[in-house]
């Protein structure tokens, strides 16, 4: 198959010139305005000196939260949509590690946010 409007090339055959495919897409698009309808979610880059594993990762029914970070943080739960979940069943196993049950939620991609007094880290996880 070739592109319809672009420059002929003679190894696959013929191009349709009748119109220019690039041109009549352009066309439909700029006719509509991206209006964004989901917050904003924002990952703030780590040093090299900030660990925060999340494991395993995908996942289907828990994950293991472990980091100097989480003593004492807020921790949030937000899907590639916007839509924020709490924490369901946060068991506390030892210092510097946080068993998380994700099994409610849907399958998909997350954030997850931890949030201490004196940073903000956040982390994707892939529920299966």
């Amino acid at each position: 198959h070739t592109w319809p409007g672009a420059t002929p090339v003679p190894t696959l055959g013929n191009t349709n010139l009748d119109f220019n495919a690039s041109g009549e897409i352009w066309k439909f698009f700029r006719k509509h305005i991206l209006t964004p309808t989901l917050n904003p979610v924002s990952v703030l880059e780590n040093t090299a000196t900030e660990s925060l594993d999340i494991w395993p990762n995908p996942s289907s029914d828990f994950v293991i939260i472990s980091g100097e970070e989480i003593q004492q943080a807020d921790i949030s739960i937000t899907s590639i949509l916007g839509q924020s979940f709490t924490l369901p069943n946060a068991t506390q196993q030892e210092k510097g590690r946080l068993e998380l049950d994700i099994s409610q939620l849907k399958s998909g991609i997350y954030l997850i946010k931890v949030t201490n007094s004196e940073k903000v880290l956040s982390r994707i996880l892939v529920k299966q």
